[in-house]
């Protein structure tokens, strides 16, 4: 396992985003009491998380190979399995005096209301403050019509045409980027629907012209020093609003910051990494960069026997004419 410092993975594209005033809270005190929950948590959204690029369902169906059909589709059948994963994978680059706390830690905050989800946990306390719930998983789908209405309907029944859309109320995606004392955590979430409490029949979606009723994301830095808890701290933190109605309930910048930021206009927005995005041809990336590590330990073995040669022949235990020509070099003339 390497100690050594991780490599800088570039930003896969940047993000453009209205206002890093967000309307929540506590993004760096994670819950450190759902650890009973992480296996699930960590099975249900393996598609969805990724370290350093690559989803984590693709590293587990890599690692497991075969013996993944016997497992009925669960990537993480233990805790211990779920532990070794994070040493490996999370906790490659810290220094091994550091590990043993660093990974207690994480079995008690790597679940969906700690630092799994900082941002969909954080949104969640938001909109229930603020009298919104977002659907969840069985409830009644909800679906788009061809003129952009929202509808939901029945749970078993047919949407109202075979043409209208079925909208996800929600989309989550959480990246790791490690780094050599812990990790950087990013979370986006894309609100797409809302109820309001004060009227669950009514389906509040986007604005004519966006996709959303508001996105969010975090980035957060998780530093591990030896201690039992780490240092954690707000990278950055940005919200955009879809919806004008929600905004102006959600939205708890001041007057003047508001006004100054509509002055700026583009230069009032906030440029984020996004490295939730997975690239496209990861797997094929990674056997280049394999294929370029071979040929490079091949030209160091090459360079070492030249310089073997050399020295053999400065101790006069080689014959000049007697050298073996090594690849590449040119034969000597008689």
């Amino acid at each position: 396992m390497t100690n050594g410092r991780s490599p800088e993975r570039q930003p896969i594209r940047w993000e453009l985003w209205h206002t890093s005033g967000v309307p929540f809270d506590g993004l760096d005190e994670p819950d450190l009491e759902g650890s009973n929950n992480i296996l699930a948590d960590w099975n249900r959204g393996a598609e969805e998380i990724t370290i350093n690029g690559e989803s984590v369902a693709s590293i587990r169906r890599r690692e497991l190979g075969a013996a993944l059909v016997t497992r009925k589709g669960e990537l993480f059948d233990t805790m211990q399995e779920l532990k070794t994963f994070f040493k490996r994978y999370l906790l490659q680059y810290v220094a091994e005096k550091n590990r043993n706390a660093a990974l207690e830690y994480l079995m008690s905050a790597l679940h969906q209301g700690g630092l799994l989800h900082p941002v969909g946990f954080a949104v969640y306390k938001c909109i229930t403050d603020a009298k919104y719930c977002s659907p969840g998983e069985g409830s009644n789908p909800i679906y788009r019509n061809s003129s952009g209405e929202l509808y939901y309907v029945q749970s078993g029944k047919n949407p109202l045409s075979p043409f209208d859309e079925r909208v996800n109320s929600r989309t989550t995606y959480t990246a790791f980027i490690t780094t050599s004392s812990g990790f950087n955590v990013q979370e986006k979430v894309t609100q797409n629907v809302l109820y309001s409490m004060d009227d669950l029949e009514k389906v509040i979606g986007p604005d004519a012209g966006h996709s959303f009723v508001f996105a969010a994301q975090a980035t957060l830095a998780v530093r591990f020093t030896g201690k039992p808890k780490p240092t954690v701290t707000i990278e950055n933190a940005t919200i955009s609003y879809g919806n004008k109605a929600v905004k102006k309930v959600l939205d708890q910048r001041s007057r003047p910051r508001k006004w100054l930021e509509r002055k700026l206009g583009r230069a009032g927005k906030v440029e984020i990494a996004d490295y939730t995005a997975q690239p496209p041809v990861h797997e094929q990336f990674q056997l280049v960069t394999a294929l370029g590590e071979t040929i490079g330990e091949l030209e160091k073995a090459i360079n070492a026997m030249r310089a073997l040669e050399q020295r053999l022949q400065d101790l006069g235990l080689l014959r000049d004419d007697a050298a073996p020509a090594a690849h590449g070099s040119v034969p000597r003339s008689p």
